[in-house]
C-alpha cells in the first residue's frame, strides 16, 4: 500500500474512532431546574414522576412551581416536586430509517468516486478495468459507512436525560 493511502486510512480510521463532543456532553446529566425554562417550546419530552407514572408531551414552559406539556388531550402540568427526570422523547423509526438511507446514498457516491479515484492510481499495465473494481467497492463500504454514520445522526440525543432532581442522602429527593 502506498504511503499517502495508508495515511488517508489512518486519518479517516481516526475519525470514524473519536467520539463526537454531543456524547460526552451527554454523559452530565443536569440538576439545575433553569436548564429546564430555557428549552425549546415543541421539544418532545417524557416526565417520569417520583411515584413511577410517566406523562409525555410537547413542551410549552417551565415556571419555578412546574413544568408544562402539551399533549393529545390539552395542555397540563406537572408540579417540580413531583418530578423525578425529564428526558427527551425517542425519535420515530420513520426518522431513523430515512437517516440511514440518507447516509447510505451519500456514502455511496463518495465511495464511488473515491473507489474509482484510488483504483485507478493504482493500477499498472496489466489491470483490467482497476477503476470500476475500485468504485464497486467503495460503493459498498461507502454505503454501509455512510448508512451508519446517518442512523447514529438521525439518533443523536434522543432519550438523553434534561432534567435529574437531586437526591438528598437519605436517598430520597430534595
Amino acid at each position: 500500500m502506498r504511503r499517502w493511502q495508508r495515511s488517508v486510512t489512518t486519518v479517516l480510521v481516526a475519525a470514524l474512532l473519536m467520539p463526537a463532543p454531543e456524547a460526552a456532553a451527554a454523559t452530565a446529566t443536569p440538576s439545575d431546574w433553569a436548564h429546564v425554562r430555557t428549552l425549546k417550546p415543541g421539544l418532545k419530552l417524557a416526565i417520569h414522576l417520583q411515584d413511577g407514572a410517566v406523562r409525555k408531551g410537547a413542551f410549552v414552559q417551565a415556571d419555578p412551581d412546574g413544568v408544562t406539556l402539551r399533549a393529545k388531550e390539552g395542555p397540563f402540568t406537572v408540579a417540580r416536586h413531583d418530578v423525578r427526570e425529564i428526558r427527551k422523547a425517542r425519535r420515530s423509526a420513520g426518522r431513523k430509517i430515512a437517516g440511514f438511507l440518507v447516509g447510505a446514498l451519500a456514502g455511496a457516491f463518495g465511495g464511488i468516486y473515491l473507489g474509482a479515484s484510488i483504483g485507478e492510481s493504482g493500477c499498472q499495465t496489466y489491470c483490467e478495468d482497476a477503476g470500476l473494481i475500485g468504485a464497486v467497492y467503495g460503493l459498498l463500504i461507502g454505503a454501509i459507512v455512510g448508512g451508519l454514520s446517518g442512523l447514529a445522526l438521525a439518533a443523536q440525543g434522543e432519550g438523553a436525560a434534561v432534567y435529574r432532581a437531586p437526591v438528598s442522602v437519605s436517598g430520597n429527593p430534595s
